[in-house]
């Protein structure tokens, strides 16, 4: 049988009971191995401090890697190696080598990071404001030998780095959002590797937040972006934009898998619907069921299962394209 803890000694104790799993919290970021596609990793923040999870089989089983004391919010995966895992945010970028149980600062800056391969990354984040620069200037920085040596470039004042994206055909194009004052300054595009980068959407008018910026891997020319109000897109490249008015205005967490574009949103406390589009944001077609909340995280894996991370209630996946979807926080609470 089991055993009870201690009896209060007087009427006014308590006695801590053991918690059978590890705290929950809401899911920050999700990564899926691309060599290993059961590998998964999720980033939860909750008391006391973000914490990394992983998962062998798919995410029906988590264990817990490790407890930053750093303030992180995003991670990414070596696409060659699941073990090779960096962690970023206002504190840093941080690498591991075995799978999350030790870490080692590589970067100063951390809020964005993209991991190309095993020698090319992208990172990069806000540095303070002064009276000169009063949203702070923005700084994005590549290492080409694996985040031993970084270059940086200057953004200027464009406030917060909030998303990144490479073209998977052309390494040396990538896409980035800055975000000002809450609300969505500029898209940024850089054709030779990062070294320099021009504005390629200017946002006149009020567009709160940048929650996705993805790029289509088997038509890289496209691109994907969701703010406050739904989806903007280019088909040449960044050239010209475009508001799609197929989708619900809302806030998207956006992702490609099985070459369909996917859509959930960032929030949504009564139910969230996922959205698919199969000629790339045209048309759509939505779920019957629903999420029970809004999508933080959401990522495909190369055998096209999907999964979302939700805001305080758990991870979830689906095996068939989004139509259904089973929760899959084992291990965690």
């Amino acid at each position: 049988t089991k055993a009870h803890p201690a009896s209060p000694t007087t009427e006014n104790d308590w006695v801590q009971l053991t918690s059978p799993t590890a705290p929950g919290g809401t899911v920050l970021d999700l990564a899926i191995a691309q060599d290993t596609p059961d590998t998964v990793y999720a980033l939860l923040q909750g008391p006391p401090n973000p914490r990394l999870f992983r998962s062998l089989d798919a995410a029906l089983s988590w264990t817990q890697s490790y407890t930053f004391s750093q303030q992180v919010d995003n991670i990414a995966l070596d696409p060659a190696d699941s073990a090779s895992i960096y962690a970023g945010g206002e504190d840093g970028l941080f690498h591991s080598v075995d799978s999350g149980l030790s870490w080692t600062q590589v970067y100063t800056l951390g809020q964005v990071v993209e991991v190309v391969s095993s020698t090319l990354i992208y990172a990069g984040g806000q540095i303070a404001s002064s009276p000169e620069c009063w949203y702070g200037k923005t700084l994005i920085a590549t290492s080409t030998d694996g985040g031993t040596s970084w270059a940086s470039s200057s953004l200027g004042c464009s406030g917060e780095l909030a998303a990144l994206a490479v073209n998977p055909q052309d390494l040396h194009i990538a896409f980035a959002g800055s975000v000002a004052d809450g609300k969505v300054d500029k898209i940024w595009r850089s054709g030779d590797g990062g070294q320099s980068w021009q504005s390629v959407l200017g946002y006149p008018w009020l567009s709160w937040g940048l929650y996705s910026l993805v790029i289509d891997p088997q038509a890289p020319q496209h691109i994907y972006v969701s703010d406050g109000y739904g989806l903007n897109y280019s088909l040449d490249d960044g050239q010209t934009w475009n508001d799609s008015d197929a989708l619900p205005q809302n806030a998207y967490k956006l992702a490609f898998g099985n070459n369909s574009l996917y859509a959930v949103p960032y929030w949504g406390s009564q139910g969230a619907y996922v959205y698919r589009s199969d000629d790339g944001g045209f048309t759509w077609w939505q779920t019957i069921q629903t999420l029970p909340k809004g999508a933080w995280a959401l990522q495909a894996a190369p055998d096209g299962t999907l999964y979302a991370g939700l805001w305080a209630y758990g991870l979830w996946r689906s095996l068939n394209n989004g139509a259904s979807w089973q929760e899959v926080d084992s291990g965690i609470r």
